[in-house]
């Protein structure tokens, strides 16, 4: 009987907690601290181009 009752609860437990893998990778990667330090750190890289070459355009001002 216990055996039974078992299998019926793991099989209801089964479909109301129902989530796939892609769902939880992303939700770990929402809450994961080294995650977000480490895609922080990948943009600011990825700006350090932009800047280098708006270094090297001429600059224009106008005064009044």
């Amino acid at each position: 009987m216990k055996r039974i009752a078992f299998l019926v609860a793991a099989l209801f437990a089964d479909q109301s907690e129902a989530t796939d893998l892609i769902t939880i990778y992303r939700e770990a990667q929402v809450q994961d601290a080294t995650y977000a330090g480490a895609k922080a750190q990948y943009i600011g890289a990825q700006e350090k181009l932009p800047q280098a070459r708006a270094l090297l355009l001429p600059n224009v001002a106008f005064g009044a």
